[in-house]
């Protein structure tokens, strides 16, 4: 467990800690990226939709993709689990890449169907944002993590 504490509280000190955010950018590069493509598919299920920063100006309201949506946090804490596994390194950068993936393919489906929902049942955002989505989100998440170990012998390093 020692471990994944310390891949954990490295990963977040990268991303959150105001000199190297400061210097790397990451959030604003990540939150850009997100809300760039979000646009984009937002606009092919019909939706007109302009931008502005992070705000996405829809038909009829205005959807904002914060830091917290482009779900870095979580991204590092799959990859802090990951590094933490006893299998091969080759494994666990091909394993991390892959959750990236997976995870940012399914988070932009999210901010798109959000989307969706203000434009159309704008009386059921909040609930299904705070709730339903996150929590799919980050089962799915889990149940892909589960399947990729669950033919491997896989012990947390002490």
């Amino acid at each position: 467990m020692f471990y994944f504490y310390l891949y954990l509280t490295l990963g977040l000190v990268i991303i959150n800690y105001p000199p190297i955010l400061e210097y790397t950018k990451i959030d604003d590069y990540f939150t850009d990226t997100i809300t760039t493509i979000s646009q984009y598919f937002i606009e092919q299920i019909g939706i007109s939709v302009t931008r502005n920063g992070e705000f996405l100006h829809l038909s009829n309201s205005i959807l904002q993709i914060e830091y917290a949506c482009s779900g870095l946090d979580i991204i590092i804490l799959f990859i802090a689990t990951i590094l933490s596994l006893n299998i091969k390194f080759y494994n666990k950068i091909l394993l991390s890449i892959i959750t990236i993936f997976i995870f940012e393919f399914l988070n932009i489906i999210r901010i798109v169907y959000l989307g969706w929902i203000l434009e159309n049942k704008p009386q059921w955002f909040d609930f299904i944002h705070d709730y339903i989505l996150n929590i799919l989100l980050l089962s799915i998440i889990f149940l892909f993590l589960s399947l990729i170990l669950k033919n491997k012998e896989v012990n947390i390093k002490q």
